[in-house]
């Protein structure tokens, strides 16, 4: 008999773990996601007679290896939701062809990889180091200035010049000794309001400078953190306890002195999980960042309370998993994948659900 015609006369079994953005709810409850759309133009396609399975977060009870232990035993067709493949999983169950790349990343909450607050507080530090140096560069010079000047001069004369010239006053190359008469005519203010000027001009030039600098070095620190594996030295990163991403972080212990932060998984999501145990400890354990499979965490930080480092630590292929015995149905599935790719389908989806399309994407 045709197996198109034996697909056709039995209920498909298909199992959906709740996953944003790949398989999830909208706002009015209908079952939507990356791949979820391209599950319903598979079974709308080939005439498919499915029955569901949607298991959301609260009612995820299992491991991802023991759903595909179900799928293995018969219990399901199909399943699908962020599952990436493995020699593990390739040993029970058939893989589609890839649909996705799962890039286990480090995220940090944004904004936190630069304190502007402690770094304009360090530029003022570094222009009073800058008036102390003048100062007591200045009496130095100065006294050495009294002592060895072929003209008459007092020691206030001398100092004037000095810091004058060490702040970068223009003019002063003038005659010595109209130079003497108009500093010993000045008053005390009159002088300290000069002397503030010139202190002035050299500051705004430093300031300025400075101000320049920040701003180009704040672009390249806006991309800096945890962009290479340097950027790991010293640092506490909150990890689920158990799970393959600490197995991950594991060779960087001793290499890297990295302080792992495992958490216990609870009923919520991953993301509910690490997150509120992040802002709840932030003050005592200073943790530097957490790791998890980036496009899955980004679709749940809705208020983009966090920023991915550029470090990847693992890339995994994502697809759907078929129990070894619906070989045909996998054949049809594949076949629906091409079709979609051929017709740009992939990639519109890709920019639909994800927010790094670019680098998760494969079409």
């Amino acid at each position: 008999m045709n197996d198109n015609l034996i697909i056709s006369k039995k209920k498909i079994k298909i199992c959906l773990i709740e996953s944003p953005p790949f398989i999830f709810k909208d706002p009015l409850g209908n079952k939507t996601g990356f791949e979820y759309d391209i599950i319903d133009f598979f079974v709308k396609e080939n005439n498919l007679d499915v029955e569901y399975y949607y298991i959301d977060t609260a009612n995820k009870t299992k491991s991802y290896n023991e759903y595909i232990e179900d799928l293995a035993d018969g219990k399901y067709d199909i399943l699908a939701g962020n599952f990436t493949q493995t020699s593990e999983r390739d040993l029970l169950v058939n893989f589609s062809n890839p649909l996705f790349l799962d890039i286990v990343s480090i995220f940090y909450k944004s904004g936190s990889n630069t304190d502007f607050t402690n770094y304009y507080y360090k530029i003022l530090i570094v222009i009073f180091q800058f008036i102390g140096i003048i100062l007591i560069l200045g009496i130095l010079l100065a006294f050495v200035h009294y002592k060895t000047s072929n003209f008459k001069t007092t020691f206030k004369e001398s100092l004037w010049r000095v810091w004058s010239a060490l702040l970068g006053e223009p003019g002063l190359g003038v005659n010595p000794t109209k130079f003497n008469d108009n500093v010993g005519k000045a008053s005390t203010i009159n002088l300290g309001l000069r002397a503030l000027l010139v202190l002035l001009s050299a500051l705004f030039g430093i300031y300025l400078g400075a101000i320049i600098t920040s701003e180009r070095v704040t672009e390249v620190i806006k991309t800096a953190n945890f962009s290479s594996s340097k950027d790991l030295l010293n640092k506490k990163i909150m990890v689920l306890d158990g799970s393959s991403d600490m197995e991950l972080l594991k060779e960087y212990v001793n290499s890297h002195k990295v302080k792992l932060i495992s958490i216990q998984k609870t009923e919520k999501s991953d993301y509910e999980t690490l997150t509120e145990y992040y802002f709840k400890n932030k003050d005592t354990q200073k943790i530097d960042g957490l790791v998890q499979s980036g496009e899955r965490f980004q679709s749940s930080d809705i208020d983009n309370i966090f920023t991915k480092g550029s470090l990847m630590f693992k890339k995994n292929i994502g697809a759907v998993a078929f129990n070894k015995n619906k070989k045909v149905l996998l054949d049809l599935f594949n076949k629906t994948i091409l079709k979609l790719r051929d017709n740009n389908s992939i990639r519109e989806l890709c920019e639909k659900y994800f927010k790094d399309p670019t680098n998760i994407c494969l079409q």
